[in-house]
């Protein structure tokens, strides 16, 4: 289990926290059928989920880069071959900004550090620009950094909807769907986007298979090419994280409800 996915068991604890609110409001009322108003709690939670997936996708790169780092001793390594074209257009981009044919600041710092820091200053400038934790983002961060046979990654996929562009995805990785509703909520008026409880429900079960599925995925593809991991490989053992469903959430239902048909 990586770090990262231990944060993320903590980071989930406040989506819990925010259903757990929801249930007890929910209870107090005495309204046992019928549409009941919280939906300031269920975005909140799918904001916060969002979030944490994100945080962990930021982090577990990371943690996959201290292990490359640790395990490759020369920018020549074989294995880097897949930084060698990003770190190529970045130096030019750099050593091209000249002021009276001199070298910029930026240039310099780039000629006095190591290949490892610059690599480690690569990354950290394109995780700051990383907001948008959908599947191609994910795939790109994972191949150009990585070096990982991203075509293998498990997404978990399903029949989704593009909240975004509000379309129908006939087949896709279903994390797109939660990161598209995501951004609906929050480029949108309060009453704008509805989101029941059933709904946040199912994107927790879908991001919590997903990480699981990740983490996994990333050890045995890292064991593979660096012949090292900074974490063991574990079942997946949370208390919050248990799930005995089979299948995901029927399409048709939750389009039902996005469009607010019976």
């Amino acid at each position: 289990m990586s770090n990262a996915l231990r944060n993320f068991e903590v980071n989930y604890q406040e989506v819990a926290s925010l259903l757990e609110a929801y249930d007890i409001v929910k209870a107090s009322s005495g309204q046992k059928s019928g549409r009941f108003k919280l939906d300031h709690l269920t975005k909140s939670a799918l904001v916060i989920l969002c979030s944490a997936w994100e945080v962990y996708v930021e982090e577990v790169t990371e943690e996959c880069m201290a292990t490359i780092l640790s395990q490759c001793n020369s920018f020549k390594d074989d294995r880097l071959k897949h930084l060698h074209a990003s770190l190529r257009d970045k130096a030019e981009a750099i050593f091209a900004e000249k002021k009276q044919g001199v070298l910029s600041e930026r240039a310099m710092e780039m000629i006095e550090k190591s290949w490892d820091e610059n690599v480690s200053d690569f990354l950290n400038e394109s995780l700051a620009k990383f907001n948008t934790p959908k599947s191609a983002d994910i795939t790109k961060l994972f191949k150009q950094f990585l070096g990982l046979p991203t075509g293998k990654i498990p997404w978990v996929e399903g029949h989704c909807w593009d909240y975004q562009f509000d379309k129908e995805i006939k087949k896709g990785p279903y994390i797109n769907d939660m990161v598209s509703r995501r951004g609906s909520i929050a480029h949108a008026s309060g009453a704008a986007i509805s989101l029941h409880k059933a709904e946040i429900d199912e994107y927790c079960e879908v991001v919590k298979r997903q990480v699981l599925k990740i983490d996994l995925w990333l050890y045995n593809a890292m064991k593979e090419k660096y012949q090292k991991v900074g974490w063991r490989a574990e079942k997946q053992k949370f208390k919050e994280l248990t799930t005995n469903r089979s299948s995901l959430p029927r399409f048709k239902d939750r389009i039902k409800r996005h469009k607010g048909e019976k």
